[in-house]
């Protein structure tokens, strides 16, 4: 009886499996694309890369892969359906270009973009190493020569004029001195160090409390009346750039607060706020 459901049961199994369409996982389609993707050149990427001197990489289509051939020059490639990725070092850029019939500006343009890309593959490595989180902030072009000596400490990337960088949130401090230095006050009301940290422990509380961020727009005189009528709890922070890192204009100020003080924010608000003591 035992042995008659059992080969029934396999019988409807085998059946079944024969309807079901079967969907490769994320990680077999990554590994396809991987089988794919073949290489060419005179080193091996790996070596080529660890050798002493600064890399250079550059978009090429897949017939002019053999040219590379006839310079003296060690390089690799990557090669995709319709187009390759090829690395030489530094000192051969100039040959790179002449093989390719390139442009300064179209090699710096490709080279660019790939370097963002495998130093932000380094800056995730890293935060995944240590456990950290990575940060961001849109900066303005002239700013960015005050981080030039600390290239280190964060990956930057540009897009239509607009300048993003990204950094580990251990750098979090020093990159904000260095781009705010006079801002960067602790006891300030408006100080970035201030309302970095503010911001920080409000995001914390909300995810724990199963809350949400709220937003009010105030003028500069509005802020000071919130922060008089609730001194010492520190409900808000205070920013003058919108979510999307766009400047509120003069006199604009965004505040951001959980959703539990809402109550407490609208108050502080309709409060007159106390005249100071004359000495």
């Amino acid at each position: 009886m035992l042995d008659k459901k059992y080969h029934t049961l396999r019988r409807y199994n085998k059946s079944q499996r024969q309807y079901k369409k079967y969907q490769p996982s994320l990680a077999e389609q990554v590994k396809r694309i991987e089988r794919l993707q073949r290489t060419a050149g005179n080193i091996p990427y790996k070596t080529l890369i660890s050798s002493q001197g600064e890399n250079c990489r550059m978009y090429v289509a897949l017939e002019m892969i053999p040219r590379l051939y006839a310079y003296g020059f060690f390089f690799s490639a990557k090669l995709y359906k319709d187009y390759a990725i090829v690395t030489v070092k530094e000192i051969d850029k100039t040959l790179l270009q002449k093989a390719m019939n390139a442009s300064d500006e179209i090699l710096e343009e490709h080279n660019s973009y790939f370097k963002e890309q495998s130093d932000y593959a380094d800056l995730k490595k890293r935060a995944e190493q240590i456990g950290s989180k990575i940060e961001y902030l849109v900066i303005k072009p002239a700013q960015l020569k005050k981080l030039t000596d600390e290239t280190d400490r964060f990956v930057k990337f540009e897009d239509n004029g607009k300048i993003r960088i990204a950094f580990l949130a251990e750098n979090k401090k020093f990159i904000l001195r260095s781009l705010y230095p006079d801002k960067y006050k602790a006891n300030d009301l408006f100080s970035v160090s201030r309302n970095s940290k503010v911001n920080t422990r409000l995001k914390s509380e909300i995810l724990l409390g199963g809350q949400k961020m709220m937003y009010r727009t105030l003028s500069r005189e509005q802020v000071e009346q919130l922060a008089e009528n609730t001194k010492g709890q520190e409900l808000f922070a205070v920013f003058n750039k919108n979510a999307k890192g766009e400047s509120l204009g003069e006199d604009k100020y965004n505040v951001a607060f959980k959703s539990s003080d809402e109550e407490k924010i609208d108050t502080a608000l309709k409060s007159e706020t106390k005249p100071k003591r004359k000495l």
